[in-house]
């Protein structure tokens, strides 16, 4: 008698699907997902790590993603795929085939790896990796220590890499001052640069070409240094003169930034004219070099009024005059000097001051008595101690302005009905109190 087995419940198993089904779900993933991290910036989730985190499921996977070198054009490789010889062979045969590349290379368990083990597996992987490293649109180095990017560095010194257009070097923990010398860097094309302050003087002094035209402006992040067991020899002049000479040779700053740079207390030099810069942003500097930066800061005229100087938890001593930019933003400055100084000369069109416990009543009455800001057209002040009397006084005082148009407060005491009717008859254009427009004025 035949017997006839019965039917299996078990479903198919995922290593059963031939290499074409697979590739079309890695494809998905590719497209559907990774892709769309590049244009958001958040390149370190699970996904980021497509397609590293799913070669180490099985042996078979492995031969299938390392059939499209499109999956590894752009990578999130951490430092702990030296454990795993195989990734590593399977990223440099698709490193080999590619032409372009966009590199992100990231230190792992952030939390307890000593310097000396990062370190170490930094250069590792810098040897692996040096002889593509002229073929990257990107490279992103993202450590612990400062130490390792200065390992780094000694493998990107004398880089020729044409294509490149995003370069990031940055620390989390100032472990190391030692300079970082740049004989040469050739990268025509770069629009974005972030280094630590003293890395960046070495870049700056390196021989290189000038840097070709690019569509939305160039982007210089000079990030924190803050040495912790050591003090610091780097001086703002030699900052300031670093930037002037970046310039030089790259051309017009569309977005400058500076934040927790820690300097030499002595500094006896004399910083260069800085003329090709729009925005800049400074987050957690001290008034020294401020005072220093302003004196010999001389921005471009931006024909579309756009440029804008930016202020977060920042010091100052004396007021600062800024040749003209159209936008201030004062953020998180405790100090009610320090608000008064940087607004004393200020005459551009917008101010906003968001989340300042230094700006309270007593700035508004010396805003209204001393007629400061004339120029402005915008005052925006979001989450800072202020009452709606002193605003009255305040807007009040701009009665005879023919240049104030516009006021946008939140996370300020609420109007009364009277309060709305009396705002809403002094301010000209557009009115908004903590969310509520009161007041839009239509001139079509």
């Amino acid at each position: 008698m035949l017997v006839v087995p019965a039917p299996s419940l078990r479903s198919p198993s995922i290593a059963t699907l031939p290499p074409e089904t697979m590739l079309s779900i890695f494809d998905y993933l590719y497209m559907a997902e990774k892709v769309p991290l590049r244009y958001s910036g958040e390149r370190y989730t699970s996904l980021a790590l497509f397609p590293l985190r799913m070669i180490t499921v099985c042996r078979r996977w492995r031969d299938i993603l390392a059939l499209k070198t499109m999956y590894w054009e752009s990578v999130v490789v951490p430092l702990c795929i030296l454990g795993l010889p195989s990734l590593t062979k399977v990223l440099i045969g698709a490193f080999t085939r590619l032409e372009t590349i966009e590199l992100y290379l990231v230190s792992d368990n952030r939390d307890i790896i000593e310097a000396s083990a990062e370190n170490a597996h930094l250069e590792t992987m810098m040897r692996l990796l040096a002889p593509f490293l002229h073929k990257c649109k990107t490279i992103s180095i993202d450590m612990c220590y400062r130490s390792s990017t200065v390992i780094a560095s000694r493998f990107l010194n004398a880089l020729v890499a044409r294509s490149l257009v995003y370069f990031s070097l940055v620390s989390h923990v100032t472990d190391s001052i030692e300079e970082t010398p740049f004989a040469s860097f050739i990268s025509p094309n770069l629009e974005t640069l972030r280094l630590d302050a003293q890395t960046f003087i070495g870049f700056a002094e390196a021989e290189g070409e000038p840097g070709v035209e690019v569509e939305y402006g160039r982007t210089l992040s000079i990030t924190s240094y803050h040495p912790e067991n050591e003090s610091s020899t780097l001086t703002y002049s030699e900052l300031i003169c670093a930037i002037a000479r970046f310039t030089e040779t790259y051309g017009g700053l569309l977005n400058l930034a500076v934040e927790d740079v820690v300097f030499d207390g002595l500094d006896f030099g004399e910083p260069e004219w800085i003329t090709t810069v729009s925005d800049v942003r400074f987050v957690d500097m001290d008034t020294s070099f401020l005072c220093a930066f302003f004196g010999y800061f001389d921005p471009p005229m931006n024909p579309n009024g756009g440029a804008h100087l930016s202020l977060t938890r920042c010091q100052l001593d004396i007021p600062i005059s800024v040749q003209f930019i159209a936008e201030l933003d004062l953020t998180g400055i405790n100090d009610g000097v320090t608000i008064m100084y940087a607004l004393k000369e200020w005459d551009g069109l917008t101010v906003n001051i968001s989340d300042c416990p230094g700006f309270t009543d007593d700035i508004l009455h010396v805003m209204a008595s001393d007629y400061l800001c004339d120029e402005v057209y915008t005052f925006k002040f979001c989450n800072c101690p202020i009452s709606v009397a002193a605003m009255r006084g305040f807007i009040a005082s701009r009665s005879a302005s023919e240049n104030f148009e516009e006021l946008y407060v939140h996370g300020a005491p609420s109007l009364s009905d009277e309060d709305k009717e009396w705002f809403t008859e002094k301010v000209p254009v557009r009115l908004t109190w903590n969310g509520e427009a009161l007041k839009l004025t239509d001139w079509s």
